[in-house]
């Protein structure tokens, strides 16, 4: 599962349950598009860059995949329903129309 692969590539700076993984169409060609909040840590670090890396790297080992594109966004401002479910559609939508509080990409 490429969302857990995502939050397993640094934990303590990547909040569990907090990860979409979603496919988008660019210039006729299919991609992976991953979508993860940060941890308040992590904004207070320098270290986005590396994380993002990190989380490329992980999902090229273990899902034999490049991803096209890997964004981290404001802590609590993934979409989800009120019990919590993750509203991947909704991310998905916002990714393409570019309304994520995005922190780093």
């Amino acid at each position: 599962d490429i969302e857990h692969s995502v939050q397993s590539a640094d934990p303590s700076k990547l909040p569990r349950d907090a990860c979409v993984a979603f496919g988008i169409e660019r210039d006729g060609a299919e991609g992976v598009v991953v979508v993860q909040e940060a941890t308040r840590a992590l904004l207070r670090s320098d270290d986005a860059v590396a994380v993002l890396a990190r989380i490329a790297a992980r999902v090229g080992d273990e899902h034999d995949l490049a991803l096209d594109d890997v964004v981290l966004i404001a802590p609590a401002t993934l979409p989800k329903t009120s019990s919590g479910k993750l509203r991947r559609s909704e991310t998905r939508t916002r990714y393409l129309d570019g309304t994520l509080q995005t922190v780093a990409s």
